[in-house]
């Protein structure tokens, strides 16, 4: 039998989406799924959306009172069963393959204990979209991941599949710092040095609203820094160090753009020797066509008339022909008089001769 995994859902007013986030979670091509939804004191009909699965055994249902995003995630953590743990809002959705693939990052690397991947965009007004990859982040992607992370949230807790023996040396998710309580997890993960791997598809949906915590910038901020406090607070060394490292990349992110800008304005400048060697080679071309141009016309001309004569001599010679055909005709006319004027002579002829010869006789 396979490993379980354990997808939470936290929902709170997320009804008209949640039936959807259930069923991709139950409809996984992985086998061995375990569904924990925390209705955290919804005020829709969350609840009504949650008694069609209440008979499943797959699905387990917490309703408790609003406690936020944090506690809802750690009392379904605290119910779950399995040795993996996926993270779904209410309000998105998984690819069908996605527990599957990463599972199989987990299988062949045990030295791995967060695969994450990358997801797609879903906004209200214009449907799913394709964003710039996770690739994009100024920091490359290793499995030591603390300093790409110290420099920004580099995923959503959507995308990450998490061994459970990582999972349990940490608190849980912070409470006081919501909207970047998945930030701090991940923070915590890499310097307790827990290895992650970037699976390069997009293999879940997130809906992004207008209304979301996330557009929130003051207390994003709040949250954000409160998250960085926290894990500097736990980890001085390993932060410190980072926070070198850190420096160090952008010193040498920096020089390189500086280098970069300076073959830019070198390249400027030899490019704009190339467009102007290229546009005096344009003018002589230019002219050098408008020359083959005039000749062309002028050969154009001289076809027309030529083409002119060629068929008032084709017209002469038809004539000709036509003359030449006639004319042998009335020769052969005029010659069969001659024969015929020449056998007539001969015939009156003959008769004078009988008739001499008769008279001869009668004498």
């Amino acid at each position: 039998m396979k490993p379980l995994v354990s997808v939470i859902i936290p929902c709170y007013n997320k009804a008209q989406y949640l039936a959807q986030t259930i069923d991709s979670a139950l409809n996984q091509t992985y086998p061995e799924i375990e569904v924990i939804v925390i209705n955290d004191g919804s005020l829709d009909n969350t609840l009504e959306v949650l008694q069609a699965y209440s008979e499943n055994p797959r699905v387990k249902i917490i309703d408790q009172e609003n406690q936020g995003v944090s506690k809802a995630r750690n009392a379904g953590i605290a119910l779950a069963q399995g040795e993996y743990f996926q993270f779904v809002d209410a309000d998105d959705w998984l690819h069908p393959e996605k527990t599957a693939l990463q599972m199989e990052v987990m299988e062949a690397r045990p030295d791995i204990g967060l695969v994450y991947c990358d997801w797609y965009v879903v906004y209200p007004d214009r449907g799913i979209t394709e964003e710039l990859p996770i690739t994009r982040h100024i920091m490359p992607l290793q499995e030591e991941l603390l300093t790409a992370l110290w420099v920004g949230n580099v995923f959503s807790p959507l995308s990450a599949l998490l061994r459970r023996e990582w999972l349990i040396q940490t608190p849980g998710f912070r409470v006081g710092v919501e909207g970047c309580e998945d930030y701090e997890m991940w923070l915590r993960l890499a310097a307790l040095g827990c290895k992650m791997y970037l699976l390069n598809r997009k293999l879940v949906y997130y809906r992004d609203f207008p209304e979301s915590l996330s557009k929130n910038e003051e207390r994003m901020k709040h949250a954000y820094l409160g998250a960085r406090t926290a894990i500097a607070q736990d980890f001085p060394e390993k932060v410190a160090a980072t926070t070198v490292e850190m420096i160090r990349f952008f010193a040498e992110y920096f020089q390189e753009k500086n280098n970069w800008e300076q073959r830019q304005d070198y390249n400027i400048v030899e490019l704009r020797a190339s467009i102007n060697s290229l546009s005096e080679s344009f003018n002589s071309l230019s002219e050098s066509f408008n020359e083959l141009k005039e000749n062309h016309d002028i050969l154009e001309n001289a076809y027309s008339e030529l083409d002119e004569v060629y068929h008032a001599q084709t017209r002469y010679v038809r004539k000709l022909e036509q003359d030449l055909s006639e004319t042998k005709n009335y020769a052969l006319t005029l010659k069969e008089k001659l024969e015929e004027l020449e056998s007539n002579r001969y015939i009156r002829l003959a008769l004078k001769v009988e008739n001499g010869i008769e008279r001869v006789r009668r004498k």
